[in-house]
């Protein structure tokens, strides 16, 4: 998970997804500073202001998974 920005980790989730309709760290461990500042829209958009929005990837679906950079069938 990023410290602020995305290029400065500082956390490992290990239970990344969606959660009441927007994208954070499911981990149950996740340290509650942090907590709030963890969420995004299903667009990518830093709910909160304090870390970067998502950079936009290319991939496909497959099953419940995306894969990065892998093109459609």
């Amino acid at each position: 998970m990023p410290d602020i920005h995305w290029w400065r980790p500082s956390y490992e989730c290990k239970d990344f997804g969606v959660v009441k309709g927007e994208l954070t760290c499911k981990d149950s461990d996740t340290p509650e500073w942090w907590r709030a500042y963890w969420l995004w829209s299903l667009e990518g958009k830093a709910l909160n202001g304090m870390v970067d929005d998502m950079e936009p990837e290319t991939g496909s679906m497959q099953g419940s998974f995306f894969i990065v950079g892998k093109r459609g069938k």
